[in-house]
């Protein structure tokens, strides 16, 4: 299921506010780490996150992942295939 979310993506919220300051850093980690934490301990990687998959709520301003179209369950086997590639240029180790 789907749902709309309405709200600013991180990459317009750098757009508009520049640079961040060192605690905005910091309190952004503390609302993103734990959103990480329990993707990760139901054993699924995301793969493609960047500023534009990370949305704010505009009403609660609460931090949400956006767009699971290239995650990853790690349950199974995982195979690499030479040549292919997930992800965002730019975002992903070349590797």
């Amino acid at each position: 299921m789907q749902q709309f979310i309405e709200g600013t993506s991180l990459q317009k919220e750098l757009d508009n506010q520049g640079t961040w300051q060192a605690a905005a850093v910091i309190q952004f980690l503390k609302e993103i780490l734990p959103i990480l934490q329990f993707i990760h301990q139901r054993s699924v990687i995301h793969r493609d996150i960047k500023p534009d998959n990370i949305m704010r709520r505009r009403d609660t301003g609460q931090i949400v992942l956006i767009d699971f179209g290239l995650s990853k369950s790690m349950k199974g086997s995982v195979l690499a295939l030479p040549g292919t590639r997930a992800g965002s240029y730019g975002y992903v180790p070349l590797e």
